[in-house]
């Protein structure tokens, strides 16, 4: 639904929030589910609007984006290290 509303909306203001607040819930689905895909996504998302977040809110999308990074070594490794045992 909030993608939705993104998409349609002409409140510019409203849409930054809308936007902060589907990144994050974006991140706390990829923390929680440490899918390739939902990982993907979140910092597709980071990526692809960075420009349009304010400020402020750089700070978090830097700790956003290097944790999910983290994230998605550790999952690589893990189905390295599964490969190598199999």
């Amino acid at each position: 639904a909030k993608e939705d509303y993104l998409r349609t909306s002409k409140d510019k203001v409203k849409s930054k929030q809308v936007r902060r607040e589907l990144l994050r819930l974006l991140y706390v689905e990829a923390s929680r589910t440490r899918k390739k895909g939902d990982i993907e996504r979140a910092l597709k998302e980071v990526e692809a609007y960075c420009d349009s977040y304010p400020d402020d809110f750089r700070d978090t999308l830097i700790v956003f984006s290097d944790s999910l990074r983290i994230i998605m070594e550790e999952i690589i490794k893990e189905s390295q290290t599964t490969e190598d045992k199999e």
